[in-house]
């Protein structure tokens, strides 16, 4: 009688993966746009852009060949839904960027502090003005996100919606 050889036990059990009670498709869509939704502090049609750009990068995954990396934050697919959202982002904001940069007025950080608070506390922060005002706390929320590190803002007028 032969005996059997456990000594890779311990390799196999740690690659052996049970999933059970997966979601169809749809309902994975649904449950993906809501964590994007809440991840992103983003609106429904925002985490439907952002769910549709990830998906085709995860079909592109799974129909590669060869041994593939698991998907994560770091992973490919999500690298370039990323890098293809803040190239949006910049080339949607860039007229309006350099339309606040071309006036070079620059604010007391004082001036800044309580804006630059609110922007740490929110992802998406609506700050709302009279035309009077509008390019001054423009040129200030500018300021504000340079000075905290950010880099890809995105400035939407309420009319343009």
């Amino acid at each position: 009688m032969s005996q059997c050889d456990f000594t890779l036990y311990k390799e196999f059990l740690s690659k052996v993966k049970i999933f059970r009670s997966q979601s169809n498709e749809e309902s994975l869509k649904g449950l993906t746009e809501k964590e994007l939704q809440e991840a992103c502090k983003a609106s429904p049609s925002v985490a439907s852009f952002i769910y549709t750009k990830f998906q085709e990068g995860f079909s592109k995954w799974w129909n590669t060949d060869g041994k593939v990396v698991w998907l994560s934050e770091n992973s490919g697919p999500w690298q370039s839904v990323q890098k293809y959202i803040i190239t949006e982002i910049e080339d949607i904001s860039n007229p309006e960027i350099q339309e606040i940069v071309k006036y070079d007025i620059r604010f007391n950080e004082q001036h800044l502090r309580k804006l630059s608070d609110a922007i740490k506390q929110n992802i998406v922060l609506n700050i709302a003005t009279n035309s009077k005002l509008r390019i001054v706390q423009k040129l200030k929320t500018y300021q504000a996100l340079s000075n905290l590190g950010y880099k890809n803002s995105l400035f939407i007028g309420i009319k343009s919606l």
